[in-house]
């Protein structure tokens, strides 16, 4: 949107002034150039006498300490017709002000470099006191500079683009780096420096526009989803800007539309799956170009006027420059005016950079258009004039007095090669300023048009990313029942009748997130589609000798089931409840019911949709008959234990009485010895292997009967005999026993000893069950039984003692 402002033109600048001594005076009665920073240039009269007619000097003043430069004008008071023509720069094609009259009276004209150039012209009619102006320089600027911070963080801090969220709230803060504080003579801080925060919309409209001392801060919630360009300018104590550019472009997400987002099937059953596929739909953000229309402005040009056409431009690419003098084609206007000679015309930039495209006293009484010459602001007829550095010649070499300027392109009477630096984005204004009264004019229209190759083919645009995939992170699904919600692609099984709701959730790159919701259509349970009853098995009754059992049931696919015990001691323990398969653990041995309950698609709640079956199971202990080893033995053993794993049914072979079948004691000496076979018989389900025996011998032991002693007829030596016999443990003869280790095949035994002498046997069975030891002594006529036998102390004869037996051999 273009704005047009008519305003009298009263010019207001903070200027960082040096204080001057105002000593040297100077004389407006010459072309001349003069460099000062200090003095007073009065006309030709000085300070005290009056100008002359037909003058006509220019004067170039620049400050000495390359400086920009002002004129405090303490009087001005020219005749009729008499003008001061006051041009920014050393040149007269950038027109600050022209004075006539009274009108620069207490007035102060500030350049925007260091020189100004007054052009004086006087005529024929008559003088006056004219003016006095002091010269003023500013100090020089101390180099300082900008930068721009966010809360939160700037995205790319190279290319300065801020990446949000719509209706996020951005904190912007400004970086100042004074590096030449106090390089000019004067300190500067943050709290001194004026800050300029300007932030354009993507129709280039101001949205934010907030200036003031210290005002490092500021806020703003961006509600729209589009570019902003924050700018940031300050203004030092002396006048003096910010050094570079601080801009920040602001990228809001730009949400998107959920079109083809679907899922299928529905309706569905309860328990059925559902997919739900997800899908963003983005779309670009492209800075707008806005055409530069015609203004339609239909103002009078009335006597002193001093107004402005005006136009925003947001065509073009941030920081575009003019380059080029052709670079604006042209400036066109539609009007009238009765008097050619009393205005100036002129192009400006956004920066103040200007261009005359008509002076006054050119063409003085020529018209524009078809004029009404009454003065009276009633409009004639308008014609079409337009300035371009491609016409052919000026105006000023066509008009001629008393006839209108014949419509067309005209050459400025100035050059656009003044622009050249202008930024082509901001405010550009054509500038009216009448001087004189009793004529005055009229505008129906103005146009502004750029060389068309400026616009940019690579505008400022962004476009949102997601990732699509379907297991992005980028997507996310909610609801009731998910299985898989991540990714653009998920799955529910949705119990729950009715229209139920799903939520699409996607993230863009700027991490900004947006949703759309779906609904599926769940058909209620007793719907005759949506029950197909389950037919369960449990499998058949069983025993077994363990305490554990394989379940084996049926499962229809999509169905879900569980285990549980109907009957039987507490304890059961299932491997996994819900496999019809499973493992059940019992720690009490005995019958059991478990009961298989399957549901259909799943649903535990649709208690019609489900079926059960039973399945009896008895868990029997598993016995071991398994007997401990019995080594073989001598009869004489005490009685001992048979030990078994488990005690079944014991019997002994061959039969035997020694064998005591409820208390598993064996007595060795109840028996005869002999080989004899322990059998342990468990019968039942689970006997394991039914029986178990052991087979061990029980050896004989011996003992010494009818032991004699007989002494042979006296001689010398004397000779005796020694004889007994050998019988088993229960009385039977007993053959095979070994006497001081020789064995002997007869159970009697005898040897004839010479006498005198001595005689000891050992005894022994060859089992190692017994142990006999006999021995004896002859050495004198002594009676019979004079030894000793057995296990008795031996009584020792000495020779010429006799003594009588005191034991008998074996009750002999």
């Amino acid at each position: 949107m273009k704005t047009i402002r008519i305003f009298i033109a009263i010019v207001i600048s903070v200027f960082a002034i040096s204080l001057q001594v105002f000593s040297q005076t100077y004389l407006l009665n010459s072309d001349q150039e003069i460099e000062t920073c200090s003095g007073t240039i009065y006309d030709s009269g000085g300070s005290e006498g009056q100008y002359s007619n037909d003058e006509s000097y220019i004067v170039i003043i620049c400050s000495d300490n390359d400086s920009e430069i002002q004129l405090q004008f303490a009087e001005f008071n020219l005749a009729t017709g008499d003008i001061l023509g006051i041009y920014n720069g050393a040149g007269v094609t950038n027109l600050l002000v022209s004075g006539t009259g009274t009108s620069l009276n207490g007035q102060t004209i500030i350049a925007d470099v260091n020189c100004v150039t007054l052009v004086w012209s006087t005529n024929a009619s008559g003088t006056a006191t004219g003016f006095a102006a002091n010269i003023i320089c500013s100090s020089l600027c101390q180099s300082y500079s900008m930068g721009i911070n966010s809360n939160p963080a700037i995205t790319d801090p190279v290319e300065m683009f801020l990446d949000i969220c719509p209706g996020q709230q951005v904190d912007f803060t400004a970086l100042t780096d004074f590096f030449n504080n106090g390089s000019e003579g004067y300190t500067q801080t943050e709290a001194s420096t004026m800050y300029h925060w300007e932030m354009t919309d993507q129709f280039n409209q101001l949205v934010v526009d907030q200036s003031g001392l210290g005002l490092t801060n500021i806020s703003f919630t961006f509600n729209e989803s589009a570019g902003y360009s924050l700018s940031l300018r300050s203004e030092d104590v002396m006048g003096c800007w910010n050094m570079g550019d601080a801009t920040l472009r602001i990228q809001v997400s730009v949400p998107p539309t959920f079109e083809g987002t679907s899922l299928a099937p529905t309706p569905i059953c309860p328990g059925e799956t559902v997919i739900f596929t997800g899908h963003v739909q983005t779309y670009p953000w492209v800075m707008s170009v806005v055409d530069i229309d015609t203004e339609i402005v239909e103002q009078c040009v009335e006597d002193h006027y001093d107004g402005l056409i005006c136009f925003d431009v947001n065509t073009f690419a941030p920081g575009q420059t003019i380059a080029s003098a052709n670079d604006l084609e042209s400036v066109c206007i539609n009007m009238e005016h009765s008097y050619m000679g009393d205005f100036y015309m002129y192009i400006r930039c956004p920066n103040g950079q200007q261009a005359i495209l008509h002076e006054y006293y050119n063409c003085n009484n020529a018209y524009m258009g078809l004029p009404n010459h009454y003065d009276n602001c009633v409009p004639g007829t308008g014609w079409d004039y337009c300035w371009s550095m491609s016409a052919s010649q000026p105006h000023n070499s066509v008009c001629q007095s008393g006839v209108s300027l014949p419509a067309g392109t005209y050459l400025p009477l100035g050059t656009f090669e003044s622009l050249i630096g202008c930024p082509i984005n901001g405010e550009w204004c054509i500038r009216f300023y009448d001087n004189w009264s009793s004529d005055d004019g009229y505008i129906w229209t103005a146009d502004l048009n750029f060389n068309p190759a400026l616009i940019a083919q690579d505008t400022w645009n962004y476009e949102n990313v997601y990732d699509q995939s379907g297991n992005s992170a980028d997507g996310v699904w909610s609801g009731p029942d998910m299985v898989d919600a991540t990714g653009f692609i998920g799955t529910a099984t949705p119990f729950t009748s009715g229209n139920i709701n799903y939520t699409f959730t996607a993230t863009d790159d700027f991490g900004c997130s947006y949703d759309t919701t779906i609904f599926v259509v769940v058909k209620p349970i007793t719907d005759p589609t949506c029950c197909i009853m389950p037919e369960v098995n449990a499998g058949p009754d069983e025993a077994v000798c363990s305490n554990t059992y394989t379940l084996n049931s049926t499962l229809a696919t999509g169905n879900s089931g569980i285990w549980t015990v109907t009957s039987g001691t507490p304890g059961a323990v299932f491997d996994d409840v819900q496999d019809p398969n499973t493992t059940v653990t019992v720690n009490i041995f005995g019958t059991y019911t478990f009961t298989w309950t399957e549901y259909y698609l799943g649903n535990t709640q649709n208690l019609v949709c489900s079926d059960n079956d039973t399945v009896s199971i008895t868990f029997n202990k598993t016995y071991d008959p398994t007997i401990t080893a019995i080594d073989d033995m001598c009869i004489s053993t005490a009685p001992f234990m048979i030990y078994t794993a488990d005690f079944g049914t014991l019997t002994c072979s061959p039969t035997t009485t020694a064998l005591n079948t409820t208390t598993g004691v064996f007595d060795p000496t109840a028996t005869g010895p002999g080989v004899y076979t322990i059998t342990n018989t468990i019968s039942g389900p689970c006997g394991g292997a039914d029986f178990d025996d052991e087979t061990f011998e029980i050896f004989d032991e011996i003992n010494i009967v009818n032991f004699s002693e007989v002494c042979g007829l006296t001689a010398s030596p004397t000779s005796f005999t020694v004889s007994w016999d050998v019988e088993g443990f229960t009385g039977d003869p007993y053959s095979g026993y070994l006497v001081n280790g020789v064995v002997q095949g007869s159970t009697h035994y005898t040897e004839d000893i010479v006498s005198p002498g001595s005689y000891a046997y050992t005894v022994t069975d060859p089992n190692g069950c017994s142990n006999i030891e006999i021995s004896g002594f002859r050495d004198c006529d002594c009676p019979l039984y004079a030894g000793t036998m057995g296990s008795l102390q031996t009584v020792i004869l000495c020779q010429d003692e006799c003594t009588e037996p005191d034991v008998t051999h074996n009750e002999d």
